[in-house]
């Protein structure tokens, strides 16, 4: 379909990571890294002292998203208090899974369909940012927690931990639920300054690279 679409016109396919934009080219394709703008939430507590064994998720909760290791993680980490923020989707068995292990954990929360307010306030006392998908493209809600001073806990692979963390520049990654566990114990001592890496997704930036590929010929 993309060939056939892209063989008729002056298209230009547009990546959300340097991880996808590989991808593409791997299937045969050329495109261009654009990242998506990120909502910063200019009311967060930057200067709040932070809880150093809260961790969050904010995100879908379906299977893709692989929500239930956050539930494996928090069985292993009682010190450690757990909240999933997520919207109610479509596969209801799953939200249903996670929903009774919150209940028997006493250290997993799960806040279906929170307000803005309740994320914001989640974002500014909680300190780690777990986010359990392998090869996740992007991942703005990464962004989202690393601009409210959260620590982020990243899988390695995908957009998310070449990206945005950098390999560990910004953050910690994990490949298997013993280095999860690691990683959290160490991002509950870190402090890092993601004023500078944050930047480069904000909507300025994005609006400013939109018009230069636009202004280079590209519809």
């Amino acid at each position: 379909m993309h060939r056939l679409f892209l063989s008729k016109n002056k298209s230009k396919l547009l990546a959300n990571s340097n991880w996808t934009r590989k991808i593409l080219e791997i299937s045969g394709y050329s495109a261009t890294v654009l990242y998506p703008p990120v909502y910063f939430n200019s009311r967060k507590t930057i200067n709040k002292k932070k809880d150093p064994n809260l961790i969050i998720y904010i995100g879908r909760i379906s299977p893709e998203k692989n929500v239930n290791f956050i539930v494996d993680v928090a069985k292993r980490l009682n010190e450690f208090k757990f909240v999933i923020i997520g919207a109610s989707g479509r596969d209801k068995e799953y939200i249903n899974s996670i929903k009774r292990a919150s209940e028997s954990l006493d250290n997993l929360t799960l806040k279906l369909d929170a307000t803005k307010d309740e994320i914001d306030k989640y974002l500014s006392v909680a300190k780690i940012y777990f986010h359990p998908k392998i090869n996740e493209h992007f991942g703005i809600s990464i962004v989202e927690a690393m601009a409210s001073q959260l620590i982020p806990v990243i899988h390695k692979s995908g957009g998310a931990w070449y990206d945005i963390v950098e390999e560990g520049k910004y953050g910690i990654g994990y490949d298997s639920l013993e280095t999860a566990i690691d990683a959290i114990k160490e991002a509950s001592k870190m402090e890092i300054d993601f004023s500078d890496k944050i930047a480069q997704f904000s909507f300025n930036v994005f609006k400013e690279k939109l018009s230069r590929i636009i202004e280079n010929g590209y519809y």
